[in-house]
């Protein structure tokens, strides 16, 4: 009878017969730990601007290095054009005001209350401006005379013709059309003020100081002009003298007297 014995799975394995029975079963699960401990660095990576060294540590990248996020090494970022912008390693359009770029280069809304910042492009809670300044973009900057407006480097520049300045979010815009009996303030309309009067630039109606006169045209209070021989004040203008039994209207035209009126 032949002898048909099984070959053994360890021949392959020398040496393997001679260790323990409890330590070969030690080797499947050490080898199961290192595989787990692989795929949990490849799921785990660096944070931004860190890349692992040969011994899987996380070191940071040399100055005006960043991170390449597919293959996780250090290199020089590209060089963009004008009109882009660096976006991790990749170079994308400019986003408009108040969006940013996410990690894959599009364009997202800054969350409400946030706003972007100019130089480095992300999102961040503005500042608080104090008395007198006024937030532009993500600065505080001193405010704009009347029918001025900051740019986005925060220099005042002049509203295009036609346009006034919004009081509250500082932008140029084509003012309102007041209805008959309003008057246009800034950039709202309100009730004409009595003579003599003008608006504030809230819209309350406040008494010329002593001297001056309500320009009809603007609404503004002003220093009268100093009539010459022969010429009367009408308002904020010089006429001619009207006749006896006539009077100057607010347009300067003389006007007959009315019956029982004497000049």
């Amino acid at each position: 009878m032949h002898d048909r014995r099984v070959p053994s799975s360890n021949a392959s394995h020398p040496g393997r017969d001679t260790l323990p029975r409890s330590t070969q079963r030690l080797i499947p699960i050490a080898t199961l730990v290192c595989l787990l401990a692989l795929v949990a660095r490849a799921e785990s990576p660096c944070p931004e601007g860190y890349a692992q060294d040969t011994q899987g540590k996380c070191t940071l990248c040399a100055s005006g290095y960043l991170k390449n996020p597919k293959t996780g090494a250090c290199q020089k970022p590209p060089s963009c054009p004008a009109g882009k912008v660096l976006v991790l390693d990749k170079c994308f359009d400019q986003c408009p005001t108040g969006y940013t770029h996410d990690n894959q280069g599009k364009c997202t809304l800054c969350a409400a209350g946030y706003v972007k910042n100019q130089k480095n492009g992300s999102c961040q809670k503005p500042p608080t401006c104090p008395a007198g300044k006024v937030l532009v973009v993500d600065r505080c900057f001193d405010q704009c005379p009347a029918g001025y407006t900051h740019d986005n480097q925060g220099k005042c520049t002049l509203c295009a013709a036609g346009y006034v300045k919004n009081q509250k979010n500082g932008a140029c815009q084509l003012p309102p059309t007041c209805p008959a009996g309003k008057v246009l303030v800034v950039d709202r309309c309100f009730d004409q003020c009595p003579a003599g009067y003008t608006h504030d630039n809230q819209g309350k109606c406040t008494l010329c100081a002593a001297g001056y006169t309500k320009n009809q045209k603007t609404g503004a209070c002003q220093k009268p002009p100093t009539c010459p021989a022969g010429k009367v004040l009408v308002l904020y203008k010089c006429f001619d003298q009207c006749p006896a039994g006539y009077t100057h209207d607010n347009q300067g035209k003389c006007t007959l007297c009315a019956a029982g009126y004497t000049k």
